[in-house]
């Protein structure tokens, strides 16, 4: 599962910026960092980079929580998708 919205608040919270410093940084409103952390919407796909560069992670880690390989994260997404029963055929992971 994707928690974008909760790994801004971790970061967020762990750096003590408050929501109107970051909305303020990204140009945005507080009421969007709040719809990210509370799972209403997320940041545009533009913001992802700059909200990393900000709290000085990975995109990676906006998405998981941790600094993964592109393995770690192919596998994880597989796994995903053979749980559903959409790889007949394939042997499982």
């Amino acid at each position: 599962m994707v928690d974008i919205g909760k790994n801004i608040l971790t970061l967020r919270k762990k750096n003590k910026v408050t929501q109107e410093e970051l909305a303020q940084v990204l140009n945005v409103s507080p009421q969007a960092v709040s719809k990210w952390e509370n799972d209403i919407s997320q940041p545009d796909i533009i913001m992802l980079p700059l909200i990393a560069e900000y709290f000085k992670v990975s995109v990676d880690w906006l998405f998981h929580g941790e600094n993964m390989v592109y393995e770690d994260i192919y596998i994880k997404n597989l796994q995903k998708v053979w749980n559903h029963g959409q790889l007949e055929g394939f042997e499982e992971v």
